[in-house]
């Protein structure tokens, strides 16, 4: 799926103002940060409140989608929006790398007072978060890499099959992650801490969405590059949390319940932000008569 991804994205090209466009890779980075702060801290509260462990689970599985890099599929959302692809792939790349120290931190600040992250070791964190560079960089760069090198400066318009093969392997991956827990919330879940989990996403996501436009805005960018810093810090990599999850937790049901209501939630926004102001970006038009070929 990433080298495919790759494939369509090719090698972004060099920006005219290569220290502005760092200064927005570094403040989207920050910006990704931004929930996980909020995440951390309503950890603490729930655990100095004495909420029960269905709460705190919940708050392990938010917790664990907060401290996530950006999503790949943040840059097929950019692209389609005519967004500022390099931009997009920047961030990507750059919270993906610092994975392996982000996220064991993160797990590390909650796991003293919460009792449901005391499973979780920190380096069952590091290992994911390095398995995600080599199976998120790797395969993503191959991809561009291969993309230039046959001469396709802008990407190689895979197109309808292209779209469906990447929408069948985010499904599977998603499906795959959430059998191994979700089929329990059937018979030991009751109803109240579902409709909590389901409205914090919610709330988690639209945060997140809302810290890249805050990046945006406080930039002056480009309507490109806001679109490319909405998709990148809005989307987290819901399948690199899947994953930590079931190797970290012996019963990871309501853990990966809020990761997969986050990730359905975060692909909802996503379009809706879209059909909103994608079209209103004269680059979507081309882009997507592109893709359509």
């Amino acid at each position: 799926m990433l080298f495919f991804a790759g494939l369509r994205t090719s090698l972004p090209a060099w920006p005219k103002t290569p220290l502005a466009t760092a200064g927005l890779l570094g403040l989207g980075g920050v910006g990704r940060l931004a929930p996980l702060g909020v995440m951390i801290a309503i950890t603490h509260l729930l655990v100095a409140c004495d909420v029960p462990p269905s709460g705190l689970e919940i708050a392990t599985g938010l917790l664990l989608v907060a401290a996530m890099p950006s999503a790949n599929t943040s840059t097929a959302w950019t692209r389609r929006a005519g967004g500022s692809l390099a931009l997009c792939v920047g961030v990507v790349l750059l919270t993906t790398i610092a994975s392996p120290l982000v996220v064991p931190y993160a797990v590390a600040l909650a796991a003293g007072p919460a009792a449901s992250m005391g499973a979780v070791g920190v380096h069952v964190a590091a290992g994911v978060g390095v398995v995600g560079v080599a199976g998120g960089v790797v395969p993503m760069a191959a991809g561009m890499a291969a993309g230039w090198l046959a001469g396709a400066r802008d990407g190689v318009p895979l197109g309808l099959p292209g779209s469906i093969g990447s929408l069948t392997a985010i499904l599977a991956l998603n499906y795959l992650n959430a059998s191994r827990g979700l089929p329990q919330l059937l018979t030991n879940a009751h109803l109240l801490p579902l409709l909590a989990a389901a409205a914090v996403g919610i709330v988690l996501v639209s945060a997140a969405y809302a810290a890249g436009g805050v990046v945006a805005r406080t930039t002056g960018a480009t309507p490109q590059a806001a679109l490319a810093l909405g998709y990148a810090v809005g989307m987290s990599n819901t399948g690199l949390a899947g994953t930590l999850a079931n190797e970290a937790f012996a019963e990871p049901a309501m853990i990966l319940y809020p990761i997969v209501l986050c990730t359905l939630a975060q692909h909802v926004m996503a379009a809706l932000i879209d059909a909103r102001w994608g079209r209103m970006n004269p680059v979507a038009e081309s882009v997507s008569r592109t893709t359509a070929r």
